[in-house]
């Protein structure tokens, strides 16, 4: 998020798919969709709230679309999101956000390289 509030859009769009929620055997992310409404909600707070939410191709089980896309409506339509469990990052998964965030840092003043160990980020074997 720090970098779209350094970004500040006049307008969000969102291009939905669906492809990285649990139960979608193809995309294999696990996203919940409690996860999908606060990303959401998120989201609504770039802006002034302006956003557009499209469904777009992508997303293999209809019952994982479902649950998600409604999940992202009933956000849309002011519910807070529902509580989501706690999970863990993965090493790779830690890794993987340094680098971009370090290849990124060179372009935004929001991002600079952090460590693992400096608390914000704990690596866990999986």
């Amino acid at each position: 998020m720090p970098v779209a509030y350094e970004f500040d859009p006049d307008l969000v769009i969102i291009a939905a798919g669906f492809d990285a929620a649990e139960g979608d055997q193809l995309g294999g992310c696990f996203v919940s969709p409690s996860c999908y409404a606060h990303m959401t909600h998120m989201l609504k707070s770039l802006a002034n709230g302006k956003l557009i939410v499209c469904l777009e191709q992508g997303g293999y089980n209809l019952r994982s679309i479902a649950r998600s896309a409604l999940a992202v409506t009933r956000n849309l339509n002011g519910e807070t999101p529902p509580r989501m469990e706690d999970r863990k990052a993965t090493y790779s998964g830690i890794t993987t956000v340094q680098k971009v965030a370090s290849h990124q840092s060179k372009y935004w003043d929001c991002l600079y390289p952090k460590k693992a160990d400096e608390g914000r980020l704990v690596a866990v074997d999986v």
